[in-house]
């Protein structure tokens, strides 16, 4: 799989996922160490792309209620 092909896999999947899940969602971060409170939902994981290589891409999250856009930072 291209790193092209995964990371439209990954904004698919994260963008149709129901806001009822992010809420439980074992990738959300819910405190940062050091670091006030914000008014917005982030999550971080790995998706994995290859199980036989033991590849995976690691992806940040940040949703806003404020706006329709979704920011997603990704590294391979």
């Amino acid at each position: 799989m291209t790193m092209a092909a995964a990371l439209f896999l990954v904004l698919s999947c994260l963008m149709g996922v129901e806001s009822s899940y992010l809420l439980s969602h074992p990738d959300k971060i819910t405190q940062l160490p050091g670091q006030p409170p914000v008014q917005f939902q982030h999550f971080s994981g790995y998706v994995t792309v290859d199980e036989k290589k033991e590849k995976a891409l690691f992806y940040y999250l940040l949703r806003q209620k404020l706006t329709h856009f979704q920011n997603l930072w990704s590294c391979g």
